[in-house]
């Protein structure tokens, strides 16, 4: 409940974001850092979300964090419609990983 009273703000301020409408595909990008020896168990959880034919994957990488064990993983991600929900729910999942220490998704703008 209290995590519910405490989310009520944020989801008031996101309802209020206009909806873009575009006959184009939505790009998102979706960026986790992880311990080095769990990039595979972490890659396998980003494309298990994008099992449910909603989201495609345009582009999967990593790169080793210098001056530690962390890695980065950025995945580019498209949808033919608007997919903020089904983003959050995979970066939650990703986040509740004991060796993720960052997870983060964001809408990519447009290529002009």
């Amino acid at each position: 409940m209290l995590v519910n009273l405490l989310l009520r703000p944020l989801v008031k301020l996101i309802n209020r974001q206009p909806i873009i409408q575009s006959d184009s595909d939505f790009h998102y990008r979706v960026r986790v850092v992880c311990r080095g020896p769990e990039e595979a168990h972490v890659r396998a959880l980003l494309l298990q979300g994008t099992v449910n034919g909603q989201l495609s994957l345009r582009q999967l990488d990593s790169t080793d964090l210098e001056g530690n064990d962390r890695v980065e993983v950025n995945a580019r991600l498209n949808s033919q419609s608007k997919c903020d929900g089904i983003l959050e729910q995979v970066v939650g999942r990703l986040s509740l990983e004991p060796t993720v220490s960052a997870a983060s998704w964001r809408v990519e703008p447009l290529a002009e």
